[in-house]
This record gives C-alpha cells, sequence and structure tokens, in this order.
C-alpha cells in the first residue's frame, strides 16, 4: 500500500513538472535580431563572444536564443567590443548599426592591453615571474601578455583585478573610467552583508538618475 501511494505521487509531481511552462525571461524582438545580425555579419561565434564580454558561454547562448534578457552592462561591453550603436541595437533606430570601423570589431587582441599590464606589474615594482604567481600563470605567460603575444582572457583579468584591485575593462579595453575601485565580486559580496549601504547607495543612484531626467527635460 505505502508503495502505490508513493508511486502515485512520484507521478502526480512528474506530469506537473510537465504542464508548468518554463520560466524565462523573453528578449525584446529588435534586440534579439538585432544581435544575431551582428553575430552573423562578423562570423562570431557564441564562445568568442563569451570571452570577449567576459560571460559564461552557456548564459550568451541564452541571449541570443531569446531565452533570457541580457544586463544593461552586458549590452554595452558587447557595444563597446564590437563597435555597435547602442541605440540601434536595442531599439533598432538609427543607421549605421556600426558606429566604429568594422575591422576593429573583429580584431583578436586589444591594443594597449600588453602595455598595461606591463605599467602595473612596473607600478608594483614585481618581476614577470613575481606577477604570473599572483595570478596563476607563468613567467612566459607574462612575458607573452606584455608582447600582446597571446590575448588576456577574462578569466587572468579577474585574477589581476581580484589581486591589485584594477578594473577588468581597463586592462581589457582601457576604460579610464574604470580602472580604480572596481565592481568586483569581493565589494559585490561585501555589499551583500551591508543593506543599509546598499540601500544607501540605491536611494543616491535614484535621485542622480531623476535628477538627469530633469536636466534633459529642460
Amino acid at each position: 500500500m505505502f508503495i502505490l501511494c508513493y508511486e502515485y505521487l512520484f507521478v502526480n509531481i512528474i506530469e506537473k513538472g510537465r504542464s508548468m511552462p518554463p520560466r524565462t525571461e523573453k528578449l525584446s524582438d529588435n534586440l534579439l535580431s538585432n544581435l544575431l545580425a551582428v553575430k552573423k555579419q562578423l562570423k562570431l561565434s557564441i564562445r568568442r563572444i563569451a570571452e570577449t564580454t567576459n560571460k559564461a558561454s552557456a548564459i550568451v547562448g541564452c541571449y541570443f536564443n531569446g531565452a533570457k534578457n541580457p544586463p544593461n552592462d552586458w549590452v554595452e561591453t558587447f557595444c563597446r567590443v564590437y563597435c555597435v550603436d547602442k541605440t540601434w541595437l536595442i531599439e533598432g533606430v538609427g543607421e549605421p548599426n556600426f558606429i566604429g570601423k568594422q575591422e576593429a570589431a573583429v580584431i583578436h587582441k586589444t591594443a594597449g592591453t600588453g602595455l598595461r599590464i606591463r605599467q602595473l606589474r612596473k607600478y608594483f615594482d614585481l618581476t614577470q615571474g613575481e606577477f604570473g604567481e599572483r595570478i596563476g600563470i607563468s613567467q612566459h605567460a607574462v612575458f607573452d601578455l606584455e608582447k600582446d603575444n597571446t590575448k588576456l582572457t577574462p578569466f587572468s583579468a579577474g585574477r589581476i583585478e581580484e589581486q591589485f584591485n584594477i578594473g577588468k575593462d581597463w586592462l581589457m579595453f582601457g576604460d579610464e573610467g574604470k580602472k580604480n575601485y572596481p565592481l568586483s565580486e569581493k565589494l559585490t559580496d561585501w555589499l551583500w552583508k551591508n543593506e543599509n549601504i546598499r540601500k544607501e547607495l540605491w536611494e543616491r543612484m535614484e535621485r542622480d538618475n531623476k535628477n538627469e531626467e530633469k536636466n534633459v527635460e529642460t
């Protein structure tokens, strides 16, 4: 009797699970079609896009199959890396879709990355071997990075950010505004533990956004 009841409950749970629609955050038609258009025009793979935008391939795949809406910071990174106009990408408004040279969008190495790594290493007075030990790579790998013989991966950029408190976007793209005080996992973990500070920052952000909207209206 007990076995029959257990089987009934198990089957019932399975059937309910099958009848429930999958919870997905649908992508807007414009954004999805334009993302696919850029991907096709530049002959990009999901893996390549994931590497250059510092996201897991599985997550980026969800963006491109319409299952999940990408966050704004990822969209901004995508536009910067592939020289795409953000307004066009999201709303389909404005031409041309590419605001920079298309050749620049498919370069596999970001010019200046090696120099920035070398400057950072020199600032902390480290040898290539010592710098490599801090981020978990060999001295030869550091040499190749500084000479721009190899591309800085998002993982290594994350390790440098973690060890030296320098933003990944500055390392990889030269974005000076994101060099210091990076929004690293260390900072976000700390913010999750301090709700009062999160609340204060959130309220300040809301005030600033409202002020910007008023300035635009006037």
